[in-house]
């Protein structure tokens, strides 16, 4: 039986920061019919904790996916620590 040696504790570098700022300016995401983001601005500070609260069918969900990359936004953008997260690979 071959030995393993125990996993190695993450040390993170000189440049590691907890958290990033994650910003939504003027975002619009349309589908075919219906706009379900309309000039959305907002910001989320780095190792913050947010609420998204809203009616049912009032864009949380479309938010949130449009700020991971999950749904393209039709216009406005989108920035991780002030780069255009669509630039990210």
């Amino acid at each position: 039986m071959a030995s393993t040696s125990p996993p190695r504790a993450f040390a993170p570098d000189a440049n590691f920061r907890r958290g990033l700022e994650i910003r939504a300016d003027q975002l619009v995401v349309e589908f075919e019919d219906a706009i379900a983001l309309a000039g959305v601005s907002v910001a989320f500070p780095p190792g913050g904790r947010t609420l998204v609260l809203g009616n049912a069918a009032s864009g949380k969900t479309t938010l949130l996916k449009a700020l991971a990359g999950l749904v393209a936004p039709t216009s406005g953008r989108v920035l991780w620590d002030d780069r255009e997260a669509g630039s990210l690979s």
